[in-house]
């Protein structure tokens, strides 16, 4: 991922080692996969709904067809998975400008 911005920077995951895509950056990466887990335990303990660990509904906020969450239930949900996106986002692009920083 960090190599799309400057060839200079590895093509591995900053957190893991491993080849760094987006999609393993955001989800697949284990350090991700904890992260999310700990979300899905602050939604639980906020709304007492046990969501699954779910990439359509972690990444990009779509619900299981199934679902039969109250709107306020989903909203929080929503909300949550918001705010957990933007952080995540926010340190990816901090190790970019970081990585090309330290490499130039």
């Amino acid at each position: 991922l960090f190599n799309k911005f400057s060839p200079n920077n590895p093509d591995t995951c900053y957190k893991c080692g491993r080849k760094g895509t987006l999609y393993h950056c955001l989800w697949d990466c284990p350090q991700s996969q904890a992260f999310w887990r700990e979300v899905m335990d602050m939604i639980l303990h906020v709304t007492g709904i046990k969501l699954l660990l779910d990439a359509k509904l972690c990444i990009f906020g779509i619900f299981p067809v199934n679902h039969n969450f109250s709107k306020a239930n989903k909203s929080i949900i929503n909300f949550c998975i918001l705010q957990m996106s933007l952080i995540v986002t926010v340190l990816i692009c901090t190790c970019i400008i970081y990585c090309s920083v330290i490499i130039f």
